[in-house]
Parts: C-alpha cells; sequence; structure tokens
C-alpha cells in the first residue's frame, strides 16, 4: 500500500462509528448530486430494470432523490436514482 493510503487509512480509524457515517453520508450524497446535475429534462438514458432487463427512455422530471423517467412500452413512469441512469 502506498504511503498515502497507509496514512489515511491510520487517521480513518481515529473517527468514532458515528462520525464514519456521517463521512460515509456526506460522500453518498456528494456523489449523488454530482449524478443528479448530469441530467436535465429531454435527456435520452437507459438503466437496468428490476429484472436485468436494459430499459431505455427519456428524462421528465428532476425530484429530489429521483429521475422521472417515462419507458416507451409501459403506463407509467420509472423514479430511477440518477447513479442508475447512464445516457444513450
Amino acid at each position: 500500500m502506498c504511503q498515502r493510503k497507509a496514512d489515511l487509512v491510520r487517521a480513518l480509524m481515529e473517527f468514532s462509528a458515528d462520525e464514519m457515517r456521517q463521512i460515509y453520508k456526506a460522500a453518498h450524497d456528494a456523489v449523488s448530486a454530482s449524478a443528479m446535475f448530469s441530467f436535465v429534462p429531454g435527456d435520452k438514458v437507459e438503466f437496468n430494470g428490476r429484472h436485468g432487463q436494459v430499459l431505455q427512455g427519456v428524462v421528465e422530471k428532476l425530484n429530489r432523490k429521483r429521475v422521472s423517467v417515462t419507458v416507451d412500452g409501459f403506463h407509467r413512469g420509472w423514479l430511477v436514482p440518477a447513479t442508475m441512469l447512464r445516457k444513450v
């Protein structure tokens, strides 16, 4: 392991479990926000559905936590986490 990683691991070991949860949540929120800002309504996207099928659709709306996607062949929209979407 390189020195920087070893130093990071030593520093992380000094945090309590609660502090580690807060660090993880902040990092997770930053990744989610970054993914959300990469889409706009009208973008064509694809994602893996619940049963493994790849679905393609159009972004309709950006919600706080999920993106509303309209998929052809389905009578209602899908709410998908932005981190699961890929632009087509």
